[in-house]
């Protein structure tokens, strides 16, 4: 799992990373909203780990913590000594905070509902609590 607020600029950055005239962030979000009103796309994690809706693992990993949370998932799975191969990160051009505005707060709000609810994650900290 990962800040759904910080997820959806890192998805932003890396769709439009080849376009000469990248749409704005909001417009990026409504169409992302528009294909999930539609049924066309889900953009949420939520369907990959629940059942009928219910959180259906014993676990699930915080990517603000991937070292950690990863040692944890081989422990319970009765994995010792593997190690992470690599953290797939880069900087962006300025930080995920400053990309929103009151519509694009909503957007995402929106879009990742369930994740933002269950896990306990809120926009001016980047991890307020949680499951």
């Amino acid at each position: 799992m990962r800040n759904p607020y910080e997820r959806a600029v890192s998805d932003y950055l890396y769709r439009t990373r080849n376009e000469s005239n990248p749409p704005a962030f909001r417009e990026h979000l409504a169409e992302l909203h528009r294909e999930a009103e539609a049924g066309k796309t889900k953009h949420d994690n939520w369907p990959m780990y629940t059942i009928d809706d219910h959180v259906a693992v014993d676990f699930v990993g915080r990517f603000e913590n991937l070292d950690a949370d990863f040692r944890e998932a081989m422990t319970r799975v009765g994995l010792k000594d593997v190690a992470l191969a690599s953290e797939k990160r880069r900087d962006y051009p300025r930080p995920w905070q400053d990309y929103y505005g009151v519509d694009e707060k909503a957007l995402v709000e929106r879009l990742y509902r369930r994740e933002i609810e269950y896990f306990g994650y809120g926009f001016d900290d980047s991890l307020a609590g949680g499951t």
